[in-house]
């Protein structure tokens, strides 16, 4: 009866092993699509490893840990470029620029965010906003009667804020355009465009700015994380659901026989 009984768990067991093997033949899936997006955004970030060299990344911990980090800004920064309504490039480079007056990331987002959102208003009909672009002599249209982008918008605001006297004149036009956070945005916008212009190349040519090839790659690495750790938690279940249970009734069994058998 023992001998029957070890024959049957030993199927149960062998039954597991094959759904283990199913979910972690998916996991390997998972894992060749993590490390194929690893590899094309590894191609995104390869200039910035040379500028920071090789210190930098054992800083970082290893290479992998800084492809994860980066695909995490990717995918933030896409996240939040979609929210503006801009490119994720366009977002990068003013992302760097803003970095260099130690300008926060989230700061930039939230002053494109109520830029445009003032903008629309203007567009709508709102006297007060349409009087504040036009005081900056910013049209706030193409020429083709759609409304620019945010980052256009930004530029344009910067060159007219080259115009302006320092002090509180620059910081209540940046609050009424952008809101509270338009004030710590004062000496990017000092910038002008063609300052801009120039962070914005600086920034390529030291990896700093992402292209919407890295980007695409950020994403994918991201996401390919996700379901691998997804996968994990699959197999895991599985062998709480199955595994377990069958090593219970396999012992609890030789308990019984142990107990019948003692004399």
């Amino acid at each position: 009866e023992v001998r029957e009984d070890a024959t049957q768990r030993e199927g149960d067991v062998k039954g597991i092993e094959r759904k283990l093997e199913g979910r972690f033949a998916g996991l390997g899936k998972k894992l060749s699509s993590v490390f194929s997006g690893a590899l094309k955004l590894g191609k995104g970030v390869a200039k910035g490893l040379a500028a920071v060299g090789t210190a930098a990344v054992g800083a970082a911990g290893t290479l992998g840990a800084l492809v994860v980090r980066t695909a995490s800004l990717g995918a933030e920064l896409d996240r939040a470029a979609q929210m503006v309504g801009i490119t994720a490039t366009a977002l990068s480079e003013l992302q760097f620029a803003a970095s260099q007056s130690n300008i926060e990331a989230e700061d930039l987002t939230d002053g494109l965010l109520e830029l445009g959102a003032r903008a629309a208003d203007a567009a709508a009909g709102s006297d007060s906003m349409a009087s504040a672009f036009a005081a900056l002599n910013v049209e706030i249209k193409n020429t083709d009667g759609s409304l620019k982008s945010a980052d256009e918008l930004f530029r344009d605001v910067a060159d007219s804020f080259q115009g302006l006297e320092d002090g509180g004149t620059k910081a209540f036009v940046a609050m009424e355009l952008m809101g509270d956070v338009g004030a710590r945005l004062i000496p990017v916008l000092n910038q002008g465009s063609e300052g801009l212009d120039e962070m914005a190349a600086r920034g390529r040519d030291l990896g700093a700015v992402l292209d919407q090839d890295a980007v695409d790659a950020a994403k994918k690495v991201t996401s390919s994380i996700r379901q691998m750790k997804e996968s994990l938690g699959g197999a895991a279940n599985v062998v709480g659901a199955d595994l377990l249970p069958a090593v219970a009734d396999i012992t609890t069994r030789m308990a019984d026989w142990v107990a019948e058998n003692k004399g």
